[in-house]
């Protein structure tokens, strides 16, 4: 096993060994990328208290971020690295959820959208196709790493090219199989607000073709970022859908080492999980559960991770060579 191991990290130099098994760490990239982020947090905290103009606490803030990231512990992943900035420029500003206005800016625009793209999956040859690619559009909607998106362009790129790394008919085709069984547990890993809302539509066609699919979608349990929590679910009427847990945590992706024992039952207990996003994948590639992982290449170190260009799409299993647990 430890030989394996090792010879998966050849060519992989977002790999590392830690207790023996795969961890996903962050690049050089990710250092400057962790400390912008701290930096856009703390001016959206001061705009969320009402505080305009320069504030003299930016260079402090600059100081805590620099020495907290430049020592950080090598094996973190991306998410775990950008956390430690994002909750110094909350503890900076007084502001432990700066991005609540913009979240339901993006939860709005979901809904307004939703019925369009419920018609349009409605008429579609392929609807479930359909649903899962706008599920991965959706993911567009990521405040943590820019300032903007345009959901509009992000859907024509990809009905127009697709997945970059395809796997969705394996998926299907495990679904397909999985119909001997009398019920299949499927975990959906949401990731920000406003994207739910395309989650929605995608669940809910997985529903209507998959009558022995039991799904559970999965918010964080405290604000981080744009990432959605249950308020969110509620406004984009997810939970009417299906149940909606939270992952008892505030962190970026899921974190399976702090996670509360509630969670960590549910997570084992899946026949299947579909994550979404970034943080999800930096933080789950190195799974051996039976994980699919749909989400647009928004730096980089993904996209060099998935091999694919920047903003391309995927509906893929990992990419690395991991041994499935089921």
């Amino acid at each position: 096993m430890e030989r394996l191991l090792k010879e998966q990290l050849t060519g992989s130099p977002e790999l590392i060994l830690k207790d023996n098994k795969l961890i996903m760490r962050y690049q050089h990239p990710c250092i400057d990328c962790a400390k912008r982020q701290g930096v856009r947090v703390f001016n959206l905290a001061l705009d969320a208290l009402g505080k305009n103009g320069p504030d003299e606490r930016e260079d402090q803030l600059k100081e805590i971020v620099n020495e907290k990231i430049e020592n950080a512990d090598p094996s973190l992943t991306p998410a775990e690295l950008s956390l430690i900035a994002i909750r110094a420029a909350e503890q900076c500003a007084g502001q432990d959820d700066p991005f609540i206005e913009l979240k339901k800016q993006t939860n709005a625009l979901g809904m307004k959208l939703y019925p369009e793209m419920k018609e349009r999956i409605a008429s579609s040859e392929n609807p479930l196709y359909l649903a899962c690619q706008l599920a991965a559009c959706g993911n567009i909607i990521d405040l943590g790493i820019q300032d903007s998106f345009d959901i509009h362009s992000t859907i024509e790129k990809v009905m127009k090219e697709g997945f970059k790394r395809d796997q969705f008919e394996d998926f299907i085709r495990e679904l397909n199989n999985k119909k001997k069984k009398q019920t299949i547990k499927m975990l959906y890993l949401c990731d920000n607000a406003g994207e739910i809302a395309f989650d929605r539509l995608f669940i809910e066609e997985l529903k209507r073709q998959f009558s022995h699919l039991k799904i559970t979608a999965v918010v964080n349990q405290k604000p981080v970022l744009n990432d959605a929590t249950l308020e969110d679910a509620r406004t984009v009427e997810l939970d009417s859908v299906v149940p909606v847990i939270d992952n008892g945590s505030g962190e970026l992706g899921t974190v399976l080492s702090s996670a509360p024992p509630e969670f960590l039952a549910i997570y084992h207990a899946a026949d299947i999980i579909l994550s979404k996003g970034q943080a999800n994948y930096e933080t789950l590639s190195h799974r051996s559960e039976n994980i699919y992982f749909l989400l647009k290449a928004k730096c980089d170190v993904i996209a060099n991770s998935l091999g694919v260009e920047l903003y391309d799409a995927v509906m893929t299993r990992s990419p690395y060579e991991v041994t499935r647990s089921n």
